[in-house]
């Protein structure tokens, strides 16, 4: 089980993909762990796929200062871990936290950066979206009333519920934030990944210079298919594409996630 320590905190990572091709760092979600990015790419014969459990996830221990759970900092981690296995220039991206993950990297690590895929971006430049106020919400009530009720209030808060109408996955994709083997690490990520931004400024994000491939898919609260499009916009020469909902075929969504970022990759 290969890990890195940095900064005072072993960092769980996976290579997975072909044996040889293009390098893809690509990062996890909110309250997920390599096995997500992973189960996306890790099938490829065309790609490399390197990953590590940011702070406060899967394998990565321990949790370190609840200050320090910020896209910068998660960045700051990925350039530690890629400096530890002396990996230069690459391909980043990543999945929803991820994605803002590599948007962060890219824009404070331009020469590390060959090219930036940001899949169902969930954060834009306002911390606090109204798309994730759910997680600091659910943050707050495991923290006051402990994970079994928080869940009990969950399952008939109004907003959860219309997520769950939107998106089953959505919901299933919250209620997993409850099974987190740690309660104090869960009310850390979920009230201070949130409560951050990539970016602080659309304007930024004329300043990518690389290659970008912006991935969404309809029918997801959390995942919004305007921010990716504000995204494509506002990034220059940008691609955009659209991909089927994870919410009516998971494993038609991956293949089709797969195959762009394969596609985008051949085309760079």
């Amino acid at each position: 089980m290969p890990f890195i320590e940095s900064d005072g905190i072993r960092f769980h990572y996976a290579l997975s993909g072909a044996a040889r091709g293009p390098l893809v760092a690509f990062q996890h979600g909110l309250g997920g762990d390599v096995s997500q990015p992973h189960g996306v790419l890790g099938d490829s014969v065309h790609l490399r796929v390197l990953s590590l459990d940011c702070r406060g996830h899967g394998r990565t221990e321990p949790l370190g200062p609840s200050e320090r759970l910020t896209f910068a900092d998660f960045a700051d981690d990925l350039r530690a871990v890629l400096d530890a296995l002396r990996i230069g220039a690459l391909i980043v991206g990543g999945i929803s936290m991820g994605a803002g993950v590599a948007l962060n990297f890219a824009l404070r690590y331009p020469a590390r950066v060959h090219a930036l895929i940001l899949s169902r971006p969930a954060w834009l430049d306002v911390p606090c979206p109204p798309n994730l106020a759910i997680f600091r919400t659910l943050s707050r009530w495991i923290k006051e009333v402990g994970p079994q009720r928080a869940k009990e209030l969950l399952l008939t808060d109004p907003e959860f519920r219309r997520i769950q109408a939107v998106s089953r996955d959505n919901a299933a994709s919250i209620l997993r934030q409850l099974e987190r083997p740690s309660p104090e690490t869960t009310i850390a990520t979920l009230a201070s990944l949130p409560a951050d931004a990539p970016c602080p400024a659309p304007e930024g994000w004329r300043a990518v210079g690389v290659p970008t491939l912006v991935l969404v898919n309809e029918l997801d609260a959390l995942h919004p298919v305007e921010y990716g499009r504000r995204l494509a916009a506002g990034i220059p020469g940008a691609q955009l594409v659209q991909i089927a909902p994870k919410e009516q075929d998971p494993a038609l969504h991956t293949r089709e996630a797969r195959e762009a970022i394969e596609a985008f990759v051949r085309g760079l």
